[in-house]
Order: structure tokens, then sequence, then C-alpha cells
């Protein structure tokens, strides 16, 4: 997971150079959505991040708030 983590940040620099925002694709666990919100606070052009709902816990929206 940590060599993902590298690319994705490298991949954030490439398209910061160019001004494009990030909008990370996440299809996976809570435990990746954790490390997903870790790096998307410290990529400056972060715009948006997937959260995958299926299977979300039934007290999900008052979990978020």
């Amino acid at each position: 997971m940590h060599e993902a983590v590298n690319v994705i940040h490298k991949i954030a620099a490439m398209a910061e150079a160019f001004y494009v925002s990030l909008a990370p694709h996440n299809p996976w666990s809570p435990l990746s959505t954790a490390i997903s919100l870790h790096l998307d606070a410290v990529i400056p052009n972060f715009l948006i991040q997937e959260i995958p709902t299926a299977g979300a816990h039934a007290d999900r929206a008052r979990l978020l708030q």
C-alpha cells in the first residue's frame, strides 16, 4: 500500500504543475478510505474524495457528521 501512496503523491505533484485538481478513486475498504483521507490532507490540489458506500453501516450518515 505504501508504494501506491507514493505513486498517487507523485501524480498529484505532476497534476499540480499544470493546475489540475485531483479526485482520487477509492472503491475499497474503510482502511483505504482512512489512508486516502490522510493523503488528501497533504495534496494541495485535492478536489474531492470518493467514499465507498456499498454495505455501509446503518448509522453511516450519523457517523460522518
